[in-house]
């Protein structure tokens, strides 16, 4: 979905995404490739720092938390993006579809020295 910004003459000035456009194009994407799952992880008061999407790309966990534009992540998503990173998953913070291709591209080849391509 995308919100459209009028004056008030009504003359669309603008699209902006959303963090659920962004997060829909990127598991559309990703779910076409062969060998890669991709989910949206639900939010709930358990598991509020957990990122957006998880899921696999030929046998590596991936996890991406979607922002928009000029946002970051609070503290304690970034602190979860890190406890995954450290335990070998393929993660990062992605404000667009390409920004989700290259941190999968990128983490897939740091561990096994092959650069797919997306």
């Amino acid at each position: 979905m995308h919100l459209g910004f009028f004056d008030k003459g009504g003359v669309i000035l603008g699209l902006k995404k959303t963090e659920k456009s962004i997060t829909n194009d990127i598991l559309r994407y990703f779910n076409k490739i062969n060998r890669c799952y991709l989910y949206k992880r639900h939010g709930s008061v358990y598991n509020n720092s957990e990122p957006d999407i998880s899921g696999v790309y030929y046998g590596y966990r991936v996890e991406i938390e979607v922002k928009l534009k000029g946002k970051d992540p609070t503290s304690g998503q970034a602190a979860c993006l890190r406890r995954w990173a450290e335990h070998g998953a393929i993660c990062g913070v992605a404000r667009s579809l390409d920004d989700a291709k290259a941190i999968v591209s990128n983490g897939y080849y740091i561990y096994t020295g092959e650069k797919p391509e997306l």
